[in-house]
């Protein structure tokens, strides 16, 4: 059983591309390719192993996580705050009396959890902009 097997492709896939013809070619692949693409897409321009003829909509592609990078944003800072409220509903759910440390200690971990998170999507939307560099002929950008 594959790790991502019963995950619905919206959790596991980029957004699709936002042209029309590349859109269709995109949603005409197969999930498996699909999911090798996007993985692609999320690694260096240098070191991806990327068939010729795919550049194009791996570019397409980090162009489109690049356009919606926002999501990714959201969703770090909504990490953090889960565990925010992970953390402080435990310790209120213990002894209300202690609650002030419990919402300490979550809003500590809580915003190292959405620190490092944050400094994962910084990492993806920069190998993103390095697709898009080198697909305008920039050159892959560091």
């Amino acid at each position: 059983m594959s790790r991502d097997e019963g995950l619905p492709d919206w959790l596991l896939l980029p957004p699709g591309p936002r042209d029309a013809d590349l859109a269709a070619t995109w949603a005409g692949r197969p999930r498996d390719e699909r999911l090798a693409l996007a993985r692609a897409a999320a690694q260096s321009p240098d070191t991806a192993d990327v068939d010729p003829d795919d550049r194009t909509l791996v570019t397409a592609l980090a162009a489109a996580r690049v356009a919606t990078r926002w999501r990714l944003h959201l969703a770090a800072a909504g990490l953090g705050w889960l565990v925010l409220m992970t953390i402080w509903g435990f310790g209120r759910a213990l002894d209300g009396g202690t609650a002030p440390t419990w919402l300490a200690g979550g809003l500590v971990a809580g915003l190292v959890v959405a620190g490092i998170a944050r400094r994962r999507v910084q990492a993806r939307v920069s190998r993103a902009r390095a697709w898009t560099d080198a697909g305008r002929g920039a050159g892959p950008s560091a």
